[in-house]
C-alpha cells in the first residue's frame, strides 16, 4: 500500500517497477491467499494491540486497499499478467 502512495506522490514508476518483483508482488499473493472464500473477508488475525483474534474492519479495508494497489501498479508497470493470479482472488470488481 505505501509503496503505491509513493507512487502517487513522487510518480518514479522506475523504482515502482523495480520493486514490484521482489517486493509487491510476494505480498500481493500472500494476502490474497489470505481471504476466506465463503466470505470474501480475509481470514481472522489478531488486532493491532494482539488482543483479540478476528476478522477485523481495519485488516479487511487495508487488505484491500493493499490489493487494489498492486493491481495499479502492475498496470502502470505494465505486469498485469503476474498479477493475474493475485487479482483472481479478489471477490469484488
Amino acid at each position: 500500500f505505501m509503496l503505491g502512495e509513493f507512487l502517487r506522490y513522487t510518480g518514479d514508476s522506475k523504482f515502482v517497477t523495480k520493486m514490484y518483483e521482489p517486493l509487491v508482488k510476494p505480498a500481493a499473493d500472500f494476502m490474497s491467499k489470505f481471504i476466506d472464500t465463503e466470505t470474501g473477508l480475509p481470514h481472522a488475525s489478531y488486532d493491532l494491540w494482539e488482543e483479540k483474534f478476528a476478522t477485523h474492519t481495519y485488516t479487511t479495508a487495508l487488505t484491500a486497499r493493499a490489493l487494489y494497489s498492486a493491481a495499479d501498479m502492475a498496470h502502470g508497470s505494465k505486469v498485469t499478467e503476474s498479477m493475474k493470479t493475485s487479482g483472481e482472488r479478489l471477490p469484488i470488481s
